[in-house]
């Protein structure tokens, strides 16, 4: 695959192209009232909040992108607590899209070629950012369910 072609298809990617609902999309029309209130109470069928689900995509997200930007990280010791401290609604939708926008620069001006020695010996900046997709798509699709499910979806039109 030529590199341009490569670039593309991790844009196309990370903006949900042909493969699941665009990320911002995904929170857009969500207050954060809303978002407190499903955050308050169980979902129906044992599924996350919106709110627990974004957290959990920024938290990942914060942590894949670092040090594919060649920033060092700390990685965690064990699975991440899903109930753990979240912070704000209008914080981790703010903090998505910034994520969303670095990675984007990333998969159009990085050498994706770059070996992250902390992700193990064969992962690339290319490959974490793949990585990076595919969690997020499988979270999003996670989060659309639980907005329909609470009665939140469809977003409104931009």
């Amino acid at each position: 695959m030529a590199a341009a072609d490569w670039r593309n298809s991790l844009v196309w990617g990370l903006r949900g192209h042909s493969s699941h609902v665009p990320p911002k999309r995904a929170v857009r029309g969500l207050t954060a009232d809303e978002a407190a209130a499903e955050a308050a109470a169980a979902p129906p069928d044992g599924l996350h909040s919106a709110h627990r689900l974004l957290h959990h995509i920024v938290y990942w997200q914060d942590l894949m992108l670092a040090p594919a930007a060649g920033d060092k990280v700390q990685w965690p010791q064990g699975p991440e607590n899903w109930d753990c401290p979240m912070a704000s609604w209008d914080d981790l939708v703010g903090r998505f899209a910034a994520g969303l926008e670095k990675a984007e620069k990333l998969a159009r001006e990085a050498d994706l070629t770059v070996r992250i020695p902390e992700w193990g010996p064969e992962m690339t900046v290319g490959g974490a950012l793949g990585v990076l997709i595919t969690h997020n798509s499988y979270h999003i699709a996670q989060l659309v369910d639980v907005r329909k499910a609470t009665g939140h979806w469809p977003p409104p039109k931009e």
